[in-house]
């Protein structure tokens, strides 16, 4: 088990309060937000500066073809950025006043004081050293009912590399996989005939083992996604680099598939070829 020494709850309205104290966090959104669910108005991918409303609007959407897994990644992403915003605030006073008006809005087993004291002792910490995870598993079924279900050997392994103090993610060098060694299958993301084919194409040509091509469940894909699970980030990697264009996802449980590479090809590949 993984032992919680704190905790802290905040509701909707305490979460926009808190954003607003900040005057806004910077942020680089990773997909389009449109989802009336959750808010008025679109929010397209790339560079931002949100408000409050704005940034729930990001952590809160599910309105996305892999659905609670890319909220999973777009809250893992404001965290970071959250982080980063705050950790930029220079002068004690507003850091302070930024910390009470947090403390303010949220529920925690933590008091102000030892609130402050914990944001006045991260002051000097690098932002892009905050790793976020999420836990190594497959999708599966439990009673009718759909599951992430954790790998416990790749859990086990990644806690090991925490607890000593190494990245949660293991390292590996792209340049070292062996292109005929890596089963790629390539899906169409984006609707638009023949890239499936076409990018399967680049791979077979680099040396990639093309498994097979298909269509993805929707076709909502904005973004081109190379996804790999635990054992093979490299060979996703690899591939990414031979695409010329996309993003890696881990699978997260949200995708099955045979082989050691899924590409979803998206929109953005379609434009550019």
């Amino acid at each position: 088990g993984v032992p919680v020494a704190h905790y802290v709850e905040v509701d909707f309205a305490g979460f926009q309060e808190l954003v607003d104290a900040l005057g806004g966090v910077r942020v680089d959104v990773p997909v389009q937000i449109k989802d009336p669910n959750v808010g008025s108005g679109v929010i397209p991918a790339g560079p931002h500066k949100l408000n409050g409303n704005q940034a729930l609007m990001l952590v809160r959407s599910r309105a996305f073809p892999t659905g609670d897994i890319q909220r999973i990644a777009n809250q893992q992403v404001f965290l970071k950025a959250l982080a980063k915003e705050v950790l930029a605030v220079r002068d004690p006073l507003r850091l302070r006043a930024v910390l009470s008006a947090a403390a303010e809005t949220v529920t925690s087993d933590m008091s102000v004081t030892e609130m402050i004291d914990l944001g006045v002792g991260l002051k000097g910490m690098n932002p892009d050293d905050l790793e976020t995870v999420s836990v190594p598993g497959e999708p599966g079924y439990i009673g009718g009912g759909s599951y992430i279900i954790h790998d416990p050997e790749a859990f086990a392994a990644m806690m090991a590399r925490i607890d000593a103090g190494e990245p949660a993610i293991a390292a590996q060098d792209p340049k070292a996989v062996v292109p005929a060694e890596v089963r790629v299958l390539v899906h169409n993301g984006a609707g638009v005939d023949g890239v499936a084919s076409a990018a399967a194409a680049v791979l077979s040509e680099a040396g990639f083992d093309v498994t097979g091509t298909g269509n993805a469940p929707t076709f909502e894909y904005d973004k081109t996604l190379v996804v790999y699970s635990g054992t093979s980030p490299a060979m996703a990697q690899a591939v990414l680099e031979e695409l010329g264009r996309g993003e890696l996802s881990p699978v997260n449980g949200q995708y099955s598939f045979e082989g050691d590479v899924l590409v979803i090809v998206g929109s953005d590949w379609a434009a550019a070829n």
